[in-house]
């Protein structure tokens, strides 16, 4: 098998027949024409607007029912207070004061 290439292995696979298949490298994923046919990766914005970045687009698919990623992902501590003030029950003094200490 070492003297093959995969494709070649998998020929031989189908033939007997038994289950194969290719286990891609993650740089190999990006540019696979089923994962680009399939919208599986999607360019988003950055939450401050400086450009865009690859993302895992929406794996569930359902037909007449059309899904896209309608907003980006949050920025580093854009829901700080929502999450510490809101589920925590931090006080928005705690949470000033662990901004202030560095820790959030």
């Amino acid at each position: 098998m070492a003297s093959q290439t995969a494709e070649e292995i998998l020929a031989i696979a189908e033939q007997i027949p038994i289950p194969a298949g290719i286990c891609h490298e993650q740089t190999e994923v990006a540019g696979h024409p089923q994962v680009k046919a399939r919208e599986m990766l999607v360019e988003v914005p950055f939450p401050d607007g400086s450009g865009n970045v690859l993302v895992t687009g929406l794996p569930i698919r359902l037909s007449g029912t059309p899904t896209e990623i309608q907003r980006s992902f949050p920025a580093v501590g854009e829901h700080n207070e929502e999450i510490y003030c809101g589920l925590l029950g931090y006080s928005r003094e705690d949470l000033t004061r662990l901004a202030e200490e560095g820790i959030i």
